[in-house]
């Protein structure tokens, strides 16, 4: 199996870490103060942070503008950025970078070219997000990042608040990431639409959907994690319970089970607080769709995510042979042989452990297994063919010492999760001379 390697610059790498959802695979480093990430009006404060979490207003049918502004940091050099409002109330138009620190984008890289790796503006989720680096320098950390627009849908309040559900981000339990290369920490400052609005806090699960690998022949179990953030707004403060879905009553030990790592949260105002539920799926459960209710309740604010968790088979190579019997005369040579092809569907090339895609494990059993019986040995060529395949001779070996008999040899393909067998038949008969 062929391991593929994928190259990807270091700022990508610490935006996918600070994105994923999960914990991070190795230390983070972070500088050592935090400045201060801001929501603002662009009208009152087109390039800092007001005292003051900004209220914006307008009518239904505007137009507003709303900054992403940044003060209090030494210098920068990438971001990662997502903003969140509900879609009924403001719709997200578009990204301005007309008055950004970022960079002036390039039609060549060079030195202070601000470079876009991603940028999306989804009606639909409400999310903005923009993730962008600058080529060989970097800024100064104070003025305006980028500006949104928004066409006003309705009257209602509502709260424009950072993307929640990442660990290893700027602020913590958000989305956040600013880079300057390390991590930089910072405050968050959030605003309002139509407000002054009511304490409240906001949940996200990230992951909200996850497939695991099981199936009624899986060898390992696995499990998934996803990250549930409450953020609190409009000067929340106070304790959160945390509840789950009860796992299931199961007679048997192949039934997933879940648990939150905490049962109760402290979410300040504009700053977020995260659990982490974890969902386990034993060796041997079966393929199924699981969904687990989290709900979070202070006095009577009450609100809940889903989380949905798919097991899903696992990859597996299927067995095919030339013939399952071979008659071997003793001493016979060239050996004989089976041919076999081994072939796996779902990873081609792809070595990713994590999805299935480890490879081949491939061994050979013989019954019985007598001192004099004839010897098995093998050789295994992979193809390029559209699915990945992989040819086995398995050839067998005798002399004019072999006992002769029936002999079964099962072969073993094993993608480190799924064993798919075959089963050979050998018959070895006396050599053709000793016939004579």
């Amino acid at each position: 199996m062929i391991v593929n390697q994928k190259s990807l610059v270091p700022m990508l790498l610490l935006l996918q870490a600070a994105f994923i959802g999960l914990p991070s695979l190795g230390p983070q480093v972070r500088a050592a103060s935090a400045g201060l990430l801001c929501l603002a009006d662009l009208s009152l404060n087109p390039t800092d942070c007001p005292f003051l979490p900004a209220n914006i207003s307008g009518q239904v049918g505007d137009t507003v503008t709303v900054a992403v502004n940044v003060q209090g940091v030494d210098s920068l050099d990438g971001l990662d950025i997502p903003v969140q409002v509900n879609p009924a109330v403001l719709q997200p138009l578009s990204i301005s970078l007309a008055d950004s620190i970022m960079g002036n984008a390039c039609t060549e890289l060079q030195s202070g070219c601000g470079q876009i790796l991603l940028q999306s503006v989804n009606s639909t989720s409400g999310v903005v997000r923009l993730a962008m680096d600058i080529f060989e320098v970097s800024v100064p950390g104070n003025g305006n990042l980028f500006e949104i627009n928004y066409k006003v849908l309705s009257s209602s309040g509502a709260a424009i608040i950072f993307q929640l559900g990442c660990l290893g981000a700027s602020a913590p339990g958000t989305c956040v990431a600013l880079a300057n290369p390390s991590i930089v920490n910072v405050n968050l400052q959030t605003a309002s639409f139509m407000g002054p609005l009511p304490p409240d806090f906001y949940m996200a699960a990230r992951p909200s959907f996850q497939p695991l690998l099981g199936s009624a022949e899986t060898l390992l179990g696995s499990t998934a994690n996803s990250v549930v953030a409450l953020f609190g707004t409009g000067g929340f403060a106070g304790s959160v319970g945390l509840s789950a879905t009860p796992v299931p009553l199961c007679s048997v030990s192949n039934c997933p089970s879940w648990s939150l790592n905490a049962s109760s949260l402290a979410p300040a105002s504009e700053r977020a607080a995260v659990v982490v539920l974890t969902f386990f799926v034993p060796p041997g459960t079966p393929s199924n769709i699981w969904t687990v209710n989290v709900t979070a309740t202070s006095g009577s604010i009450s609100h809940s995510v889903l989380v949905t968790f798919q097991i899903v088979p696992p990859p597996r190579f299927s067995i095919s042979a030339d013939t399952t019997t071979l008659t071997v005369h003793r001493g016979q040579w060239p050996p004989p042989f089976f041919t076999l092809n081994l072939t796996e569907a779902g990873c081609g090339r792809t070595y990713e452990p994590e999805t299935g895609c480890a490879g081949l494990g491939f061994s050979l059993s013989t019954s019985p297994n007598v001192k004099k019986g004839p010897s098995i040995g093998y050789r295994l060529f992979d193809t390029d063919v559209p699915t990945f395949t992989v040819t086995a001779l398995v050839i067998v070996y005798t002399n004019s010492l072999t006992h002769p008999g029936t002999y079964a040899v099962v072969v073993f393909a094993s993608t480190k999760w799924v064993i798919s067998t075959i089963t050979l038949t050998i018959i070895v008969v006396p050599d053709i001379r000793a016939n004579v």
